[in-house]
């Protein structure tokens, strides 16, 4: 029988966000095909995939249009059937930012026709670098967010040799529910992914972090019906950034990832639930990630719900699956309040790190308000969860201190904007400290340069020293030979090299 407790260790900082109750269960429902697919080449995790279709082609759901160099990059599917149009640049929401990125357009034709299944890659009769290979070739990414290969971050985990894989269903923030959808609805895709997961990584110890307002009874007969009684499900509190990789770590176990660490550094490999449902479709049933659940919500909406996204879909076309919007629609925003990016139009597409649609009231959203001195309150120090020095960093920030900033862990910084919310001053602090990441990069970016530089010139430098050096030495060989020689050998050396050179060429020769 699967075991439900409590988390063992306390949380710290984090804030008690509303609703913090249980709140009435969302419709679960696929969401219309769209008339037009947007898939960005370009990821969260950085450089562009390269298309592998042309303009004009026509595609099947689960084709391969893009992929990135990598054996362990995950590669980009149709996520429906129809023709290419444009492979062109368009507004995306990654990296927390609007960005003008290269796309590949697809305009469905309804048929929604797929390629066939690959066979099934069970990781308990399969090699590693097989299963491997089928989550790169999948699609297959984290899906809480980080959009990393889940290939990529597997195999760090085998070489680590991990004993720890922790499921993370402790999604904290208001408003995004796509994981307790999953939950609800889908739980034995859950329970045969960790299945498959766990015979990969060679049977470590399975713990499942739930925020403790959701109902685990469905977990518990999907576990219980694929035979991983021996697995553990902790509840987590209902409070911000329990759900953050790190934080839930340390929840759950204990232990602590080490700065500019990985989990795996500790033995532990952390993978959303939505990410190991995923990863339980490629290995298991062949499938490739062409779709995701995304909470579409708020009282902008004429009504709220789950729905199942295929990749690509603008948000127009899903919040017109939910009636359209009301009279109260005041700001469109891709995420939750407190981590959320506020999009421009509802023409943006949804992505793999998509997980809600909050359409906001004027009510709901704060008024600007204006910034005031930093008064040395403490108060973003006491919610900091991963216990920094907000308003330090701060005063490193505008004044430019790269060294200070670099010595107070400013890149430890989760950026979940609780020390935002309680400060009474109003200060920006989160945007100031991604401002102060960009230029801190940027000047650890030149210093790098120079040194790279510095390590060129000395190194031609002692390469022309080098060559110098032996020149000296074949010159002073060739005296000391000659000094060496007899004198009468030398003269008959020289004589016979003379009669040779006065020797007229034999006849033919050029």
């Amino acid at each position: 029988m699967v075991r439900v407790e409590s988390a063992r260790y306390g949380l710290r900082g984090g804030l008690a966000l509303q609703p913090s109750r249980p709140e009435p269960a969302l419709p679960f429902e696929e969401a219309p095909l769209p008339p037009l697919l947007i898939l960005p080449l370009q990821s969260r995790a950085g450089e562009a995939a390269l298309p592998q279709v042309q303009v004009g082609e026509r595609v099947l759901r689960g084709q391969c249009i893009a992929r990135l160099a990598g054996p362990w990059d995950a590669a980009l599917h149709a996520s429906s059937s129809g023709a290419v149009i444009a492979i062109e640049p368009r507004p995306v929401a990654l990296h927390a930012a609007i960005l003008t990125v290269p796309c590949i357009v697809i305009r469905t034709d309804g048929a929604d026709s797929a390629l066939p299944r690959l066979p099934p890659c069970d990781p308990a009769l399969m090699d590693r670098v097989a299963v491997l290979k089928r989550l790169a070739e999948a699609g297959v990414v984290g899906l809480g967010g980080a959009v990393f290969s889940t290939a990529a971050k597997l195999a760090c985990a085998v070489a680590a040799e991990v004993d720890t894989l922790i499921l993370n269903a402790a999604e904290c923030e208001p408003h995004i529910r796509c994981d307790e959808a999953l939950l609800s609805h889908q739980a034995e895709r859950i329970a045969q992914g960790a299945r498959a997961l766990a015979a990969f990584l060679g049977k470590p110890q399975v713990l499942i972090g739930l925020k403790e307002t959701l109902d685990s009874a469905p977990l518990e007969a999907a576990l219980t019906a694929v035979g991983m009684d021996e697995a553990r499900i902790v509840r987590v509190p209902a409070r911000y950034t329990a759900g953050a990789e790190d934080i839930l770590i340390r929840l759950l176990t204990g232990r602590e990832v080490p700065r500019a660490g990985l989990p795996t550094d500790i033995g532990c490999v952390c993978l959303n639930v939505a990410t190991v449902a995923a990863a339980g479709d490629a290995l298991l049933r062949g499938e490739p990630l062409t779709s995701r659940i995304v909470t579409v919500i708020g009282p902008g909406l004429a009504r709220a719900a789950n729905l199942v996204v295929r990749l690509g879909t603008p948000a127009a076309d899903l919040t017109a699956a939910c009636g359209g919007y009301t009279d109260q629609a005041s700001q469109l925003i891709l995420g939750g309040p407190m981590m959320g990016l506020a999009l421009p139009d509802d023409a943006l597409p949804v992505t793999k790190a998509s997980q809600a649609l909050w359409v906001a009231s004027a009510a709901q959203l704060q008024a600007p308000q204006a910034v005031q001195p930093c008064i040395r309150c403490g108060a973003c120090v006491e919610v900091c969860p991963v216990r920094l020095l907000p308003q330090q960093l701060h005063a490193y920030a505008r004044s430019g201190d790269a060294a200070a900033l670099e010595a107070h862990a400013l890149d430890a910084c989760i950026e979940c904007g609780c020390c935002d919310v309680v400060c009474p001053s109003q200060i920006p602090l989160v945007q100031t400290f991604r401002d102060a990441k960009t230029e801190l990069a940027h000047a650890q970016g030149q210093d790098h340069r120079a040194v790279w530089l510095k390590s060129r010139f000395e190194a031609r430098a002692a390469r022309l020293e080098q060559l110098k050096t032996l020149r000296e030495n074949r010159h002073q060989s060739a005296r000391d030979q000659l000094r060496r020689e007899d004198p009468r050998a030398r003269l008959a050396r020289l004589k016979a090299r003379r009669q040779t050179d006065d020797t007229p060429p034999k006849e033919g020769a050029p």
